[in-house]
């Protein structure tokens, strides 16, 4: 079995959520998948996957289905407007862009794999008279990603990268095991995770649009050699 498949089918249940989840009107609830995985290159890790969203009656931004893939981009139409996946377009314009990289030649994931619920997503459901699914809640983040932390490595064996960049602070948080919001974003330096995959901890948030010093520096990293293991 893939390691791909494994996670599709084994990996709710081995950090400990209920299997068999679903979204408003029954859609599944399933875990969002690497679809592109490169290679020997650069290894993004997001915090955990959004979702599609859609105005129900009055009610708008429910959550009602899985995206795509980690930072995918896609467009749907919500029931009001056309909507796109804003973190695809920050993954391209903030990185792939500027190092001219294709997203095949990376592997993009999530550290936790599944939609999880913030309290304004809870409270829609509950005005909508539905009950939303028990343990995929924001609030758990930390927990859930220190649990998800030995798929991540088995991603890492796969995809043995040059370099891997961690996309937001509470992402590089659960790998050095540091809850503090104020320290996690002390993290956002170069370090090592596991020693033998070179990491850069950066933050989207917000997302630095004009900082052409971070792309400098990544750029450099990407095309220098002994920096890589």
């Amino acid at each position: 079995m893939s390691l791909i498949r494994e996670i599709y089918e084994e990996y709710v249940e081995s950090i400990g959520l209920e299997a068999g989840a679903s979204y408003l009107h029954g859609t599944p609830l399933r875990p969002v998948v690497p679809l592109d995985q490169g290679r020997g290159g650069l290894f993004f890790v997001g915090a955990y996957p959004s979702a599609r969203f859609a105005q129900i009656g009055r009610i708008a931004n429910v959550p009602v289905a899985d995206n795509l893939g980690p930072f995918e981009s896609e467009r749907w139409f919500d029931g009001v407007r056309v909507r796109e996946q804003p973190s695809a377009r920050e993954l391209h314009d903030l990185f792939l862009a500027p190092l001219e990289l294709d997203r095949s030649d990376c592997w993009i994931t999530d550290l936790v794999k599944v939609f999880l619920f913030k309290p304004g997503h809870v409270q829609k459901y509950i005005d909508l008279e539905v009950t939303p699914p028990s343990g995929y809640t924001r609030d758990r983040f930390f927990e859930l990603g220190e649990r998800s932390v030995g798929w991540l490595v088995r991603e890492l064996e796969v995809a043995g990268p040059k370099l891997v960049v961690t996309l937001g602070a509470e992402v590089a948080g659960v790998l050095r095991g540091i809850r503090s919001a104020s320290a996690q974003v002390k993290l956002l330096v170069p370090c090592h995770f596991p020693q033998t995959f070179p990491t850069y901890f950066h933050s989207l948030s917000p997302p630095p649009r004009a900082d052409l010093t971070f792309s400098t520096k990544l750029q450099d990293v990407h095309h220098d050699s002994s920096f890589f293991f």
